[in-house]
């Protein structure tokens, strides 16, 4: 009996043994666990405040790029309608120019250059004359 009781003691000692080392690592996880509960559910509804502070601030970007958008396509008629009003005007300021031109080789140049050439016909004709009184 005794050879019993001595292999039987270790037996005794390893189920005494697990079942305080269960029993402790229950009450330590309990107040771990309901700390882990806490802090996911802290998590959590932190989580929930990120989220809808995102999607509001998503919201407001998204009117920003709808209104900055809407201003951009004014100013870009704007400066469309600047541009066609320039450049019809920079037109007609190069056929008034060439009309110009024209005019003035017509009506100015024209007659100077033909008063020249009338003049300088006179004055050969003058020299001519002064060298033959020169002659005589």
């Amino acid at each position: 009996m005794k050879t019993r009781a001595k292999s039987s003691l270790p037996t005794v000692l390893a189920v005494v043994f697990f079942c305080s080392l269960f029993a402790g690592c229950d009450k330590n996880n309990t107040p771990a666990t309901t700390n882990s509960e806490k802090m996911s559910r802290l998590i959590a509804v932190e989580n929930a405040q990120l989220i809808k502070k995102l999607k509001d601030q998503q919201e407001s970007c998204q009117k920003q790029l709808a209104d900055q958008k809407t201003l951009n396509d004014r100013q870009i008629k704007r400066l469309n309608y600047a541009l066609d009003k320039s450049t019809k005007e920079n037109q007609a300021l190069h056929e008034l120019s060439d009309k110009g031109m024209e005019e003035y080789m017509s009506n100015i140049v024209g007659p100077l250059a033909d008063d020249n050439t009338r003049l300088k016909k006179e004055n050969e004709a003058l020299k001519a004359q002064i060298e033959e009184l020169k002659k005589q």
